[in-house]
């Protein structure tokens, strides 16, 4: 059910309400069914965000873990463990193969918590010690190049 299925009904049982009862619990439910109205108008979005960033799954489907090589196959109900592939199999996959459940995207956040992201002091040192790296590897010469 969306938005504009749901506010064609939130309008229907407010006004079989306010036939039944007093005018003042039929402004405050009024008031209830504005505020759930809302909510779902604010939700719904988020919710299509959200599923956005999965790969689409049918029915059938199979699913490769590939760093524990667990195999799934997706059943119209739920995911179904198969078994473990071995080396040669894991070799073997055909190209329908799903390895993957959420889209590559680089501009999502990568950390699962603000805490865990590196401080900026350690993202300093990081790109410090990658620009030594770089004009270590590049040599003598490529420094006074600059």
């Amino acid at each position: 059910m969306n938005v504009s299925t749901l506010q064609p009904v939130a309008r229907k049982m407010v006004a079989a309400l306010q036939r039944v009862l007093p005018a003042r619990h039929t402004l405050a439910i009024g008031l209830a069914g504005t505020v759930a109205a809302l909510g779902t108008a604010i939700v719904t979005p988020a919710v299509q965000a959200q599923s956005s960033s999965t790969v689409e799954v049918k029915d059938w489907d199979v699913y490769v873990d590939l760093p524990t090589r667990f195999a799934f196959v997706k059943t119209p109900t739920h995911w179904v463990f198969v078994r473990q592939l071995d080396e040669e199999q894991m070799t073997r996959l055909p190209p329908s193969t799903l390895t993957a459940l959420l889209k590559v995207d680089d501009s999502e956040i990568r950390y699962a918590h603000p805490a865990l992201e590196p401080s900026p002091r350690a993202q300093a040192l990081r790109a410090a010690e990658t620009r030594q790296a770089r004009s270590a590897a590049e040599g003598p010469a490529a420094a006074v190049l600059r």
